[in-house]
């Protein structure tokens, strides 16, 4: 009866530690897809120097995510969102709209297949 017990316990464990996480990574999500629609509203107005601080900003709130989410996520996803930041930086100092407004693009998609991809659905379980 007692080993029922503790792996109820257990179980109840992982389920709640699990939700926690499920919740913390959309919430991180969702604070970095904020950012990068700022930058992007930025970019397409031609707003350069706000587009560099908005960056910035995101580069900051991206390192302090990354740092958490190296615990329990795949690395190879971070390092392409690495990626995309160290070349959106680069059109950024160049001023080129279109390549910028791309890898805007492109890290909104890195960033919601994270979220989908850690959400609690079916296909990710099984």
């Amino acid at each position: 009866m007692r080993t029922v017990i503790v792996t109820i316990i257990i179980l109840i464990i992982f389920i709640v530690s699990a939700f926690v996480l499920h919740r913390y990574i959309d919430t991180s999500c969702k604070g970095l897809l904020d950012s990068v629609k700022e930058l992007h509203v930025s970019v397409e107005n031609d707003r350069w120097s706000d587009s560099k601080k908005q960056l910035s900003g995101l580069n900051e709130k991206w390192e302090n995510t990354k740092k958490r989410w190296q615990l329990f996520l795949e690395h190879y996803e971070m390092d392409d969102i690495d990626i995309v930041l160290s070349r959106l930086e680069q059109y950024l100092e160049a001023e080129d709209k279109a390549p910028a407004l791309s890898e805007t693009a492109e890290l909104r998609v890195l960033i919601n297949h994270i979220k989908y991809k850690e959400g609690f659905m079916l296909e990710n379980i099984l």
